[in-house]
């Protein structure tokens, strides 16, 4: 006997006719749960396959997609229209197309063409549905550091070979928190050396502090759309 998608030989079960399965990488987070594999729906991969044949095809091309302000991101809101992440231009075009999400406000810079029909770029969507997102805060890592310090040194302005230094130093007791931990370059770490920034006479030029989601997401977005403000403060 042969066997159905995804089951073994002689077991009598098969995937449903009306259903195949796609790995989850391939989809926008919102449109997937926890079960790997899953079973995406004929008029969902239809549209993925619209899109696909889109982009590739030459009679069918998105020929804004080539254009550089579809490096911008677009702001992402719950059910309840609280902020709570970024996503490319493309995503929010599949979400909408789904309709996945709804459009809160569209971009005044550019538009999705296609040979036949045009598509306001988004700038603001709402996902349909509430999402539960656990917030456990942002991490704490080393890249993460030197986006909330915009890339400069905190000493002198300089932003090459930045590193880790800790404004009290570990050896005197200090921790390894958003509170202590500020991006510096290599010269000014090494003249700090094992001293504060007040013995070292190096003031900081802004005191670190941990982001909030909202401060965070403003940083990753590079350039702030006037839209975002409303939801962002």
């Amino acid at each position: 006997m042969v066997s159905g998608a995804g089951g073994r030989a002689g077991s009598g079960s098969a995937a449903p006719a009306n259903n195949y399965l796609i790995s989850p990488k391939r989809l926008p987070r919102a449109l997937y749960c926890q079960a790997r594999p899953f079973a995406l729906p004929l008029p969902e991969l239809f549209a993925y396959f619209f899109l696909f044949m889109c982009m590739k095809s030459s009679s069918l091309r998105i020929t804004s997609f080539r254009l550089p302000y579809m490096d911008q991101k677009v702001l992402v809101l719950n059910g309840d229209y609280t902020a709570i992440t970024l996503c490319s231009v493309q995503k929010a075009f599949v979400l909408l197309f789904l309709d996945k999400a709804e459009m809160v406000a569209k971009s005044e810079h550019g538009t999705l063409r296609t040979i036949s029909q045009a598509f306001p770029k988004p700038s603001i969507i709402r996902l349909a549905r509430y999402v539960r997102v656990p917030y456990k805060g942002i991490a704490l890592s080393r890249h993460n550091i030197f986006k909330r310090d915009q890339y400069e040194c905190q000493y002198c302005g300089s932003s090459k070979n930045l590193t880790l230094d800790h404004v009290m130093p570990r050896s005197r007791g200090g921790d390894s928190g958003w509170t202590n931990l500020v991006a510096a370059c290599s010269r000014c770490n090494h003249a700090k050396g094992q001293r504060t920034p007040a013995e070292a006479n190096m003031p900081l030029r802004t005191q670190p502090k941990k982001p909030t989601l909202a401060g965070f997401l403003k940083l990753s977005a590079g350039t702030l759309d006037q839209n975002w403000h409303a939801y962002l403060g």
